[in-house]
């Protein structure tokens, strides 16, 4: 008896006869068609370029790929519906964009616990968090696939210390950022992305925190001459799958997509630790005061008991989110 994947194939084969045109043939019998809301000159879009190698070289050489950055293909709000209804085989996503659908994952963006490569490891390794993900995941139609770290800075006038955030007109992402920044005695404000440097230029704020790969190319160093870039605002990234598409594949092919998956992410996080650094420098030399902290210093430096301020995070997200975290740190051993 043919399998469904045999199927499938011979029907793709068959309309591509009668059309005259070339379909991808291959284990998963169409293109991955993979959607993103990051630049094509990012770290993110280059983990995408990474993973369609390792799946050419290693899973399927006839597979093939068509790669749509900056939301060229669906809107960030539209990606996770998307993959649900096999409209686009992966999506790498921000964990926000996640949250409404599978609100566990929103533990990954308490600060202090998921902050570089060496953490990423951990989490594949311990299994336990991940695999809460799977299982809400499946539900959705969805499939985990990897994760990775975003850095963040946070840009000001003048900041070289979490303290000196106190009191400060603070614009900070949606999520855990709020709750930190209120710890940290500032006062978030929320401000679309495109009025954040006149807004600093102006003073209708005081500080930001950004992605530290737009600081340069949006040219925020001319509208705030310091930042210090701390772990404690870094935010994640997602690689999800279509799980119907995914199952279009024999079983081998897909372990092989999931091995390639996890190593080309921890790859892309070994790129964002080495980013972070030679990003720095470079905003020292267009004249930025640059403060660099590791998650050791900036935990002391912050003066918060994390332990605490994860559970208070939790607390209102309900016993989902509270086992979540607990996984979590079971995974990364905090």
């Amino acid at each position: 008896m043919l399998g469904r994947r045999s199927v499938l194939s011979m029907l793709a084969a068959a309309i591509s006869m009668r059309n005259g045109t070339a379909l991808a043939i291959g284990e998963w019998c169409q293109p991955f068609l993979v959607a993103h809301n990051f630049s094509s000159g990012s770290l993110a879009h280059r983990w995408m370029l990474n993973f369609e190698e390792a799946i050419l070289t290693n899973v399927d050489s006839q597979a093939q790929f068509k790669i749509f950055p900056e939301q060229s293909l669906y809107a960030s709000y539209e990606l996770v519906p998307a993959l649900s209804k096999q409209q686009a085989s992966l999506g790498l996503m921000s964990v926000s964009t996640l949250v409404k659908f599978i609100p566990e994952v929103a533990v990954l963006e308490f600060p202090a616990l998921v902050n570089n490569s060496d953490d990423v490891a951990k989490v594949y390794q311990g299994g336990q968090f991940l695999a809460l993900l799977q299982d809400r995941s499946k539900a959705k139609g969805l499939r985990v696939l990897g994760l990775g770290v975003r850095p963040y800075a946070v840009v000001a006038a003048q900041v070289a210390e979490h303290s000196d955030l106190k009191g400060l007109r603070f614009r900070v992402p949606v999520g855990p950022a709020i709750n930190l920044s209120e710890t940290l005695g500032a006062v978030p404000q929320r401000m679309p992305f495109a009025e954040l440097a006149q807004s600093l230029q102006t003073g209708a704020i005081d500080a930001a925190a950004i992605p530290l790969d737009v600081i340069r190319s949006s040219k925020f160093y001319e509208a705030a001459k310091s930042a210090i870039v701390t772990p404690l605002f870094f935010r994640h990234v997602i690689l999800m799958g279509s799980e119907d598409f995914l199952q279009r594949a024999s079983q081998e092919a897909q372990e092989g997509l999931s091995s390639a998956a996890i190593d080309t992410s921890l790859k892309y996080s070994q790129d964002v630790d080495s980013y972070i650094e030679g990003e720095s420098a470079q905003l020292q030399q267009v004249g930025m005061d640059v403060t660099n902290f590791s998650v050791q210093s900036a935990v002391v430096d912050s003066g918060i008991n994390f332990s605490d301020f994860w559970q208070g995070a939790a607390e209102p997200l309900g016993i989902d989110a509270r086992k979540a975290l607990d996984l979590l740190r079971g995974d990364l051993g905090v």
